[in-house]
């Protein structure tokens, strides 16, 4: 009874791989960056 639990746990994960890495963050360059502003903190 386990292995069948087992199985579905192993089916709903694969199936939840491609959903999950569909829209992956963008990789930032360095060119990019150098241009960014950090945001000023008032105290």
């Amino acid at each position: 009874m386990t292995a069948f639990f087992e199985c579905i746990d192993i089916i709903n994960r694969r199936n939840g791989y491609e959903t999950s890495r569909q829209n992956p963050m963008k990789k930032m360059t360095n060119a990019l960056l150098a241009n960014a502003r950090d945001e000023a903190i008032e105290e």
